[in-house]
Formats: structure tokens, C-alpha cells, sequence
């Protein structure tokens, strides 16, 4: 054997040694990877059938569905929110303050899990304010933008608040700025057109209505107005209308469970 073959026969005994302990941990890592995903289908699966039992108010059931999510996996974020939309509503049901309190601290457990977690602000902001917290309420959102100041469902969450404690000019300001961010946002584009219908500029209101619709038809409330507001002015509903919206929102925090 020449000292060149000796040589090859050495870099393959290393490579086929190299190769075996490194596909032993591809295998490994690809376990790990399916052992994670399951335990994220199983999440989505308890939060899914929890999400089917607040449809038809059986909240205790839905909350032990978001619980097993929970321990399934502490870091997912949605099981938090679904369980504080479940004390939330338990809560406006029996005026019971116990159950509000648990609603803020499963919101809380949500956002320190998910910081930017659209629905979450929208409930705890809602919780504060109906406590007359209006204050805290306002920097939770300004806190909320001042850490993510191009996020558009930021500036939308504030405006909408300010909307509801009596301040159209400044949710205004805010949705513009929202607009300028995602001129498609299709909730910024909704509360505009809300504002400017409220002001008697119903020409208007109606565009950003259509507007609104074009980059999210799954809004029954948004089709309603436009339909509402072409018939005012004579007009006939475009083809292809949207019918509806088949996720579950809350009746009093106008947010979505996940």
C-alpha cells in the first residue's frame, strides 16, 4: 500500500467516524424537533376545543382546556390570554372582583410571554379603564409603543382608548400615524372611517369602510356600515360583499380568543 491510499484510507475511517456521531445527533435533534412540535399541536389543539366551549358559555370547561395548554407549555402565550378572556367574562357575569383580579394577572402572564400581543393589550387596557384605571391604562399602550414604535396595532389600540374617553383629535393623530405605518391595517382603516362618520363625513367614512373590507373581508360590523351607508346614498352593495366572521370576540373587550 502506497503512502497515498494509506493516507485516503485514514480520511475515510475519520469521516465515516464523523459522519455516525453526527447523524446520531441529527437523529436526536429531529426527535427533539417532533417532540416539540407535538407539544405545540397539543397547545393549539386544548386552546382550539377551550375556544369551541366559550362558544357555547361553558366557561369552566373552556378554562380546564387553556390550563392542560398551559402546562403543556408555559411559554406559550395564548393560553395565558384565553384564560384571563374566561376570568374577564366570569367576572362582568357575577360582579365578582376576584375574578377580574385573575384576569390582570393572567393578561400580565401573557404579555410577559408575548410582549406585543395585539388582543392582550386590548383586554387588560379595557379591564383598567371599566375599573376607572384609565390612567394605568394609557401607559400600558404608551409603554407599548414606546418599545415598538413601528407597530401600527400599537398606535390602533391607543386610539381606540382615547376614542372611548371622549378624545377624537388625538386617537385621530394616532390612527393617522397607524396609517402611515400599514396603509392596509385594516382596523385603523375601520376606526377612521368610525371617526369620520361620527364628524358627518359619510362620503368619506365610507371609503375607508371599503377600504377597510379590501384588506379584510371577515368583518361583519364593517360591512354592515357599508352597507348601511351605500344605502343612504342610493348606491347598490358591491358583488362579492363579505357574509361574516367566524372567529369568537368578546362582547365587551371586542377581542379575539386564539
Amino acid at each position: 500500500m502506497d503512502f497515498f491510499s494509506f493516507m485516503l484510507r485514514g480520511v475515510l475511517a475519520v469521516c465515516r467516524s464523523f459522519y455516525a456521531r453526527w447523524s446520531g445527533l441529527g437523529l436526536a435533534l429531529l426527535a427533539l424537533a417532533v417532540l416539540a412540535g407535538c407539544n405545540s399541536w397539543d397547545c393549539r389543539a386544548l386552546n382550539g376545543a377551550g375556544v369551541r366551549q366559550v362558544q357555547q358559555g361553558r366557561y369552566q370547561v373552556a378554562m380546564a382546556k387553556f390550563q392542560e395548554a398551559i402546562q403543556k407549555d408555559p411559554k406559550d402565550p395564548d393560553g395565558y390570554y384565553n384564560m384571563a378572556y374566561c376570568y374577564y367574562q366570569l367576572g362582568l357575569q357575577n360582579h365578582r372582583q376576584e375574578d377580574f383580579n385573575q384576569a390582570e394577572r393572567l393578561y400580565n402572564a401573557c404579555l410577559d410571554r408575548a410582549p406585543d400581543h395585539v388582543e392582550c393589550h386590548r383586554g387588560l387596557a379595557v379591564l383598567l379603564a371599566e375599573e376607572n384605571r384609565k390612567e394605568e391604562a394609557f401607559r400600558l399602550l404608551e409603554r407599548w409603543i414606546d418599545r415598538n414604535p413601528t407597530s401600527a396595532d400599537a398606535k390602533v389600540e391607543l386610539a381606540r382608548l382615547m376614542e372611548e374617553m371622549n378624545r377624537p383629535k388625538e386617537a385621530r393623530e394616532q390612527l393617522s400615524r397607524a396609517l402611515e405605518l400599514a396603509p392596509t391595517h385594516s382596523r385603523a382603516l375601520a376606526a377612521s372611517a368610525r371617526l369620520r362618520e361620527q364628524s358627518g363625513d359619510t362620503q368619506e367614512a365610507l371609503a375607508l369602510y371599503q377600504r377597510s373590507l379590501e384588506s379584510n373581508p371577515s368583518q361583519p360590523e364593517v360591512a354592515a356600515r357599508v352597507a348601511s351607508l351605500r344605502g343612504t346614498a342610493g348606491l347598490s352593495a358591491p358583488p362579492g360583499s363579505p357574509a361574516g366572521d367566524t372567529r369568537i370576540v368578546g362582547r365587551s373587550t371586542g377581542t379575539t380568543l386564539r
